[in-house]
């Protein structure tokens, strides 16, 4: 099944996967530009790099179910998920060398692109054939 077979009427999904992926950057885009974090226990805080992983691999989730609901084919969805959540990843990094007391961490960046590549491996074997359904459950 390819996902060029989409039907027409899927706009509210269109909407709501686009919205969640709006707003999954904006949190992202805001936590990441906040001298700590004080909602979250320090002990949390601890393990960075497993945050970044969850953070990205989630971002990389929402980015390709995005992308499935505004018309790309199989192959496109994947090329420009990673495409556009490395740039998200490299934005992010670079954004917090100019936030006091936070820095651009390579390390930071490795757990990102870790995340993204584990997210991109966990659509194409579990959740994409998911998606296509819910995108033919309108169709006869």
């Amino acid at each position: 099944m390819s996902l060029k077979n989409k039907p027409k009427n899927n706009n509210v999904f269109r909407y709501i996967f686009v919205g969640q992926w709006v707003i999954l950057s904006i949190v992202i885009f805001y936590l990441s530009h906040q001298n700590t974090i004080y909602f979250l226990p320090q002990r949390i805080l601890e393990y960075d790099k497993l945050l970044h992983f969850v953070a990205y691999f989630i971002y990389g989730l929402s980015t390709l179910s995005m992308l499935v609901f505004v018309k790309k084919t199989d192959k496109r969805v994947i090329v420009i998920g990673l495409i556009v959540s490395v740039l998200f990843a490299i934005s992010d990094e670079i954004h917090q060398f100019f936030v006091p007391n936070r820095m651009m961490d390579i390390y930071d960046l490795f757990a990102d692109l870790l995340g993204i590549l584990s997210s991109i491996l966990f659509f194409n074997l579990i959740l994409k054939n998911r998606l296509l359904q819910l995108l033919n459950f309108g169709k006869k």
